[in-house]
């Protein structure tokens, strides 16, 4: 059997709203963090999950660069309603021979 694939959402924009209804309905554990939890980069490390979509217009978002370099494996989403555009980072560590 597949291991299920683990969708975070933070924050709680009405935006958020919808991509969690959408992602509900497909084989997804889709889990919701708010961007005013105190707590919200440890339960992402501790839940490690495959995907991390979050509203570029949340507050509270800095925490994508330091969660990148810990969690390499993990792609994030930035959802701009704004520009309607999506912006993707993820991160793979490499090692340079020089610079």
């Amino acid at each position: 059997m597949d291991k299920q694939r683990i969708v975070v959402l933070y924050g709680e924009s009405v935006l958020m709203d919808r991509v969690e209804a959408n992602l509900s309905k497909q084989l997804l554990g889709v889990l919701r963090i708010h961007a005013t939890s105190k707590d919200a980069e440890e339960r992402l490390r501790h839940i490690s999950p495959d995907l991390v979509i979050f509203d570029l217009d949340t507050p509270h978002s800095q925490f994508v660069i330091p969660f990148l370099k810990d969690q390499p494996g993990t792609t994030l989403l930035g959802l701009d309603t704004t520009c309607g555009k999506v912006i993707a980072l993820s991160s793979q560590h490499y090692t340079t021979l020089a610079v």
